[in-house]
């Protein structure tokens, strides 16, 4: 696991470096004929795309699952407004998510294989509360709202695992 986790860390680093010339680029800051992409090796590309690719299906994955989740939100709330159900009672078709997919999504939000214990967990959660904490990316607003969003992401993943393995 630490091999694969250096690895998806390198790629981190290397994509923010690529951004950060892109940015310089686009300002017209061409000083260095370096920063272009020919500074970049072919494989150094190819793991970059095969990187994006990966992390775009991830998020359509969740994005998908978030539709869902609220589909069945709102059947489940339409349902019991017009077919005048009882508070108590619930509907067939409005089930939350299994416990099993809230936890598989939650050890995805922190970067971990599934079944890692706790202490793993919270050390994990904490390394990406440092590096993410909005009060680290305050000059921009744009990036301070982003970490926000993706913090309080991370909060709730964490919370759901401690229940789940404080509870085994």
């Amino acid at each position: 696991m630490a091999l694969g986790r250096r690895l998806f860390d390198l790629a981190r680093t290397e994509l923010n470096t690529l951004l950060d010339k892109a940015a310089r680029l686009g300002e017209g800051d061409n000083n260095d004929s370096a920063d272009g992409l020919d500074a970049f090796s072919e494989a150094e590309l190819e793991a970059e795309l095969e990187r994006r690719r990966l992390e775009r299906e991830i998020e359509d994955r969740a994005r998908q699952a978030r539709a869902r989740g609220a589909a069945t939100a709102g059947s489940s709330t339409g349902q019991a407004t017009r077919g005048g159900a009882r508070a108590g009672s619930t509907s067939s078709h409005a089930r939350p998510p299994a416990p099993a997919d809230k936890v598989a999504k939650a050890y995805a939000a922190l970067e971990l294989k599934p079944g890692v214990d706790f202490a793993e967990v919270k050390a994990q959660y904490r390394k990406l509360m440092r590096k993410y904490h909005p009060d680290k990316h305050a000059g921009s607003p744009d990036k301070e709202k982003a970490a926000h969003e993706l913090t309080q992401k991370l909060t709730e993943a964490y919370k759901t695992l401690e229940q789940r393995l404080r509870k085994a």
